[in-house]
């Protein structure tokens, strides 16, 4: 939350717990909030996919499925031994879960061994990233120079 208010000082970051009076917003909620009654843009996951019992991640995917139009996930994928297997790797929890159409996959530029994907949920309704991202800078008044 702290590095979002930092780093979007003009949007409206709203945190669990403080007044929400609806409309456009990044709102950072507990996983016990997750698919409750709501629907978002995209989930995202970064660093805990691999570190969860496979059956956990893909419970989370096929929810997320349920609530979302996209998926975004950032996480390495070297599949090390864990206590009761081996790591998570998120294409394979992806294609258990069903319904995710890969749009991208890549290294994370950023982090070494990391890999980005982006999947589309077909069933949901298909969000374009780039126009809402193009809309969300626009509203805050940022404009191509």
């Amino acid at each position: 939350g702290y590095c979002l208010i930092r780093a979007l000082p003009e949007t409206r970051i709203v945190l669990q717990g403080e007044d929400d009076s609806g409309g456009d917003a990044i709102r950072i909620l507990p996983t016990w909030r997750f698919g409750r009654n709501a629907r978002y843009d995209l989930v995202f996951n970064q660093d805990s996919f691999p570190e969860m019992h496979p059956s956990v991640s893909t419970s989370y995917l096929r929810m997320a499925r349920e609530v979302a139009g996209g998926f975004l996930s950032i996480n390495q994928e070297a599949g090390a031994a864990q206590p009761g297997g081996r790591q998570t790797v998120v294409q394979n929890i992806a294609a258990e879960a069903g319904g995710y159409r890969r749009v991208y996959r890549f290294p994370h530029w950023l982090r070494r061994g990391y890999i980005e994907e982006f999947y589309a949920i077909p069933e949901r309704r298909p969000i374009d990233l780039f126009s809402n991202a193009v809309r969300f800078f626009r509203r805050r008044g940022w404009r191509k120079r």
